[in-house]
């Protein structure tokens, strides 16, 4: 394990997280299951976080989520456990 390259403190807890790669950048995913807010910011070059790209709130909390890629489109899952809602959407592309 190398060196500590970021650290910091969220203004939410994010129950779900994950990295996903549009083209040549890298991205971290995020929502709240309290508030179903969302957040999607930029990982850049020797571990450091970049800008907040986009934001919003779910009318709902998914509480499972994953991102998946076919034929060079990222796509995104969500599951809602409570009621058995789910949905994929393609991640915008303007990222």
């Amino acid at each position: 394990m190398g060196s500590e390259t970021a650290n910091g403190t969220w203004n939410n807890a994010y129950a779900v997280q994950f990295p996903f790669t549009i083209g040549d950048r890298t991205f971290l995913y995020g929502q709240n299951q309290a508030t179903a807010y969302w957040f999607i910011q930029e990982l850049l070059p020797y571990g450091k976080m970049g800008s907040e790209t986009d934001n919003g709130h779910w009318s709902k909390a998914y509480h499972i989520q994953f991102p998946f890629s076919i034929g060079g489109e990222v796509f995104y899952y969500g599951l809602n456990v409570k009621t058995s809602s789910w949905f994929i959407q393609p991640f915008i592309q303007r990222l």
